[in-house]
Parts: structure tokens; C-alpha cells; sequence
């Protein structure tokens, strides 16, 4: 695997829908977080696949839901879950005698939910230096490097200050891997 970052320049609309995607990410990583607690604290199993089985009502019941591809919805269903795997994977290894912090999975506010990921569609790579996103549209990009390898995943980042950046991870081949490293 390789991972590429470039920085985007979105125009005005371009960040406000980037904007709305990232707080409705948030909102619902949250709404399955305390999902989740819920479940824990009342003895009932809710995991991964059951949050997921259920995106397909949510968003018939909130239409602003459609705003957002379904894989990146799908992404937070994701997040979730890994967030309870390395919890109780800490939870189990603090048991065998390790000096660590297990950290219940916390909610995230506005300043700590700042990316979108693209899985494997809704995303193109345009040939003139800009890229194509799901639901946002052409957005110019600063490429200073070939990419190679196959895209496995796209994620859109916004950073401390507002600026806004790309990160793709591709898969090598073996071949190219090992005569490299």
C-alpha cells in the first residue's frame, strides 16, 4: 500500500457541501456511538452490520442524508467499529498485565470529525490536475506527483486552518514493493 496527499482547492459552494458532509458524519458517528452504549449498558449486540442494515431507512426517514455517497456513510458506520474493536482490544491486553489506557470510545465534536472517505466509487481522478467527488462535483487539484498503483481509497481531509486536502491509498505490486524496499 501507498498513500498520496495533494491539496484541493474547492470553491465556495464546493467547501459548504464539504462542510455539510463532514457535521452530517459527525452527527450520525455519534447517533451509532450512543447506538451502541445503548446496547452495551441494556445487554443487547448491535455491530457493524446490523448499523449498516439500517442506513438504507435512515436515509428514507432524513432525506438530507442523500447529500452524501453511500459508501461514505458506510465509512461511519466503519469508524464505529473499529473504535469498539481497539477499545476492547485494549480492554483485553490491559487484562494479560500491559501498561495501557483502554479509552471508552468518545463522542466527537465539530474540531474532531474532519474527513470523508471514499471506499471504492464515487470518486475520479481527472486527467487536467482536478478531481471528480460524489454529490460535490470537479474540484482543482495541486498533483505533483503521478499516481500509480489501483485506487483502493479517497478521503477528504480538512485541516486545522480550513485548508482542504486529498489522500489516496493505492495497492502496489509485490514486485514494485520489494524492489523498492
Amino acid at each position: 500500500m501507498r498513500t498520496y496527499k495533494f491539496r484541493i482547492y474547492p470553491k465556495k459552494h464546493q467547501v459548504e457541501s464539504m462542510n455539510f458532509m463532514l457535521n452530517l458524519s459527525r452527527e450520525l458517528y455519534n447517533a451509532m456511538l450512543q447506538q451502541r452504549i445503548y446496547a452495551l449498558r441494556s445487554g443487547r449486540k448491535v455491530d457493524y452490520n446490523s448499523q449498516q442494515d439500517e442506513l438504507p431507512e435512515l436515509k428514507k426517514a432524513f432525506p438530507e442524508c442523500r447529500n452524501i455517497h453511500s459508501l461514505a456513510i458506510q465509512d461511519v458506520a466503519h469508524r464505529v467499529d473499529r473504535t469498539f474493536d481497539n477499545f476492547f482490544r485494549r480492554v483485553k491486553e490491559k487484562k494479560k498485565g500491559k501498561n495501557i489506557k483502554a479509552g471508552f470510545p468518545r463522542f466527537k465534536s465539530r474540531d474532531q470529525y474532519n474527513s470523508i472517505t471514499y471506499t471504492q466509487s464515487g470518486f475520479r481522478i481527472l486527467d487536467n490536475g482536478h478531481i471528480w467527488l460524489s454529490k460535490i462535483g470537479k474540484i482543482r487539484m495541486f498533483m505533483h506527483r503521478t499516481i500509480t498503483g489501483d485506487i483502493r481509497t479517497l478521503s477528504i481531509k480538512r485541516d486545522t486552518v480550513g485548508d482542504w486536502f486529498v489522500t489516496i491509498t493505492v495497492e502496489i505490486p509485490k514486485e514494485e514493493f520489494h524492489s523498492r524496499y
